[in-house]
């Protein structure tokens, strides 16, 4: 009974599978030997390839077949390959001879049989590698020599290729302008980044312009570098006197020097007698006329409910509303920048009673006035 054998019908020699982060088995869809047939890149998403260690990243099933034919196999990735990379599997059965023949002894039909696979793989893997190269058109007469210079005369230089006969060649670069619009000659031969930027007229990048800060600010410099503008913020002693025109104030920075100095100065006018009808003139000694001014009654007698050295703040004005008595109240004034002037009413000044809160009239004799300004 005669044995039947497996022939090869594939033709690729490459698989390359995308990773998901979960498949760890790859099918292969050609036939190979042996797990040392195989070799396994990973490619990253940024197209970094790092070769993978049999046994170590991978493991191997299949290859020849039970009737001693090579088959096709799957890679076992011990680590599925992430999303975004690449598994290449590719076959590199080695180029050599392994089978021994007897010279007066019997052909196995087997061991010829994989001779001639071993042919087909290694024709299918040339047949892959000439498939990603370069090549001359069929169509295209003989050309002499398809070699490189070695590498002593093609460092450093680009590939080119003859004008006579179309051999590749290795020269150094042109100025010569002819391929190219005065443009991309200028772009191609600047000498750096910002010479190219300058070049296409990219001005808010170009390194010439600068960043100047205004009034309040500090930082920016020309663009030859990264540039902070920043808020130039008043410290406490600016706030607090008031100066500076180039400061900024923030909301915490305003609170403080509302808090440690609502004003910049003050007078106190002590304790004056209350004359009916009279004008008292007071001098305050401020350099300026006060922003804000008012009197207080202090009791020297207890009366109408208040207690000896208990102060009433009387504002700055009061007017009689009883018009059969309208002459009792004051008045503060500011006459010019150094005085605060107090018109007395000619029949006393009023006050709430502590007791009942009516207004009334109090004995001149046992109150004294105090003015306080605020500048």
């Amino acid at each position: 009974m005669s044995r039947k054998f497996y022939n090869i019908q594939t033709t690729n020699a490459r698989n390359v599978f995308n990773g998901n982060g979960v498949t760890t088995v790859f099918t292969t869809d050609f036939a190979f030997i042996a797990a040392a047939s195989l070799k396994v890149t990973l490619v990253s998403a940024a197209g970094v390839e790092t070769p993978q260690v049999l046994n170590t990243n991978y493991t191997v099933s299949g290859g020849l077949n039970n009737q001693g034919n090579p088959d096709v196999g799957s890679v076992t990735m011990l680590v599925a390959p992430p999303i975004g990379s690449r598994l290449v599997v590719e076959r590199v059965e080695s180029y050599v001879q392994p089978s021994t023949f007897q010279r007066f002894g019997g052909i196995p039909i087997k061991v010829v049989e994989l001779c001639l696979d071993r042919l087909t793989l290694l024709a299918q893997q040339l047949l892959e590698l000439s498939g990603r190269a370069l090549h001359y058109p069929a169509s295209e007469s003989l050309i002499t020599s398809g070699v490189l210079p070695d590498n002593a005369n093609r460092a450093g230089k680009y590939l080119f290729f003859n004008a006579s006969t179309g051999a590749p060649e290795a020269a150094a670069g042109t100025a010569d302008a002819t391929p190219h619009n005065a443009l991309m000659v200028a772009l191609h031969i600047a000498a750096d980044a910002a010479a190219a930027r300058a070049t296409l007229g990219a001005g808010d990048v170009q390194s010439t312009r600068t960043i100047t800060a205004g009034a309040g600010l500090t930082g920016g410099g020309d663009l030859t570098a990264d540039r902070t503008i920043a808020a130039d913020f008043a410290n406490q002693t600016e706030a607090e006197a008031g100066a500076s025109t180039t400061k900024i104030m923030s909301p915490a920075r305003v609170a403080n020097a509302i808090a440690q100095k609502p004003f910049t100065a003050s007078y106190d006018s002590g304790e004056q007698t209350i004359t009916g009808g009279a004008l008292l003139t007071l001098s305050h000694g401020l350099g300026a006329k006060p922003k804000i001014m008012a009197a207080w009654l202090r009791c020297k007698t207890a009366e109408l409910g208040y207690l000896v050295d208990e102060e009433v703040y009387i504002g700055g004005m009061q007017t009689d509303i009883d018009q059969a008595a309208a002459s009792r109240g004051f008045s503060l004034y500011l006459p010019n920048a150094t005085d605060i002037k107090v018109r007395y009413g000619s029949s006393g000044v009023l006050v709430p009673s502590g007791g009942t809160g009516a207004m009334s009239s109090i004995t001149v004799g046992n109150w004294r006035l105090i003015v306080r300004a605020y500048k």
